[in-house]
């Protein structure tokens, strides 16, 4: 059986690791892994208060380059 786990948005850049655990009912056995995988893109800054990063104005969602 194969199944899709949605991550969070805003992931943090770096090294991420999943937790599975899964537990056959029937058979009275279960069976726990940690996957590991790396998360690409730029790192989030850290931030002290709440702010807004990369403001744009788009003439259609689609949009690459700001107006």
């Amino acid at each position: 059986m194969k199944q899709t786990v949605p991550l969070i948005v805003h992931c943090p850049s770096g090294i991420s690791s999943l937790k599975l655990n899964v537990a056959d009912e029937f058979a009275s056995a279960s069976a726990e892994s940690v996957v590991e995988f790396r998360v690409g893109g730029r790192p989030l800054p850290k931030l002290e208060r709440f702010s807004i990063l990369n403001l744009r104005f788009l003439k259609d969602e689609a949009d690459r380059q700001a107006m």
